[in-house]
């Protein structure tokens, strides 16, 4: 397969599987008021009893900038609680707060029972293979990251936008 007939192929069905997944799971965040990424942001926390900003912006995939500002809108509204590190105050320390675990443990049961709706017909062996699938693509994608120059097949790619 030639290159840009892959990268086309996978941008639009990733494009599509995201526009499907959040038409699936949009009612059930938007029960609480929430957007996709607060929903996330509380079913990571759910799981911790207190984690850093950077840290969860790491596992998020999301800039620790962005990641703060969801986090004081997500307090503001008292789902969350943010604690500056009392030795050093660049670091933020945040957890949920009772209706935060509250809210993150009912948007988890209405997740996964959407989840049983959709998958409960699916062969066990065909999610797996879907399943590892995606990981060869993202295996595929880190190493080429690591790799790969970032002006590595175009001249001038960092200074095109001069």
């Amino acid at each position: 397969m030639e290159p840009v007939v892959f990268k086309n192929e996978v941008w639009e069905i990733m494009r599509e599987i995201s526009g499907q997944m959040d038409a699936l799971f949009r009612p059930c965040y938007e029960a609480f008021g929430l957007t996709a990424g607060q929903a996330r942001i509380l079913c990571l926390l759910s799981g911790e009893h207190q984690t850093g900003v950077t840290t969860l912006s790491r596992m998020l995939s999301v800039a620790p900038g962005n990641l703060s500002v969801a986090c004081k809108r997500l307090e503001a509204r008292g789902f969350l609680l943010r604690e500056r590190d009392r030795e050093d105050e660049r670091v933020v320390w945040v957890s949920l707060s009772e209706k935060g675990m509250d809210a993150a443990l009912r948007l988890q049961e209405l997740l996964e029972s959407r989840c049983s709706l959709v998958l409960g017909d699916i062969p066990s062996g065909e999610l797996e293979t879907i399943i590892e699938g995606m990981r060869t693509m993202s295996r595929m994608l880190n190493r080429a990251r690591r790799n790969i120059p970032e002006d590595a097949g175009g001249e001038g790619i960092l200074s095109a936008g001069k």
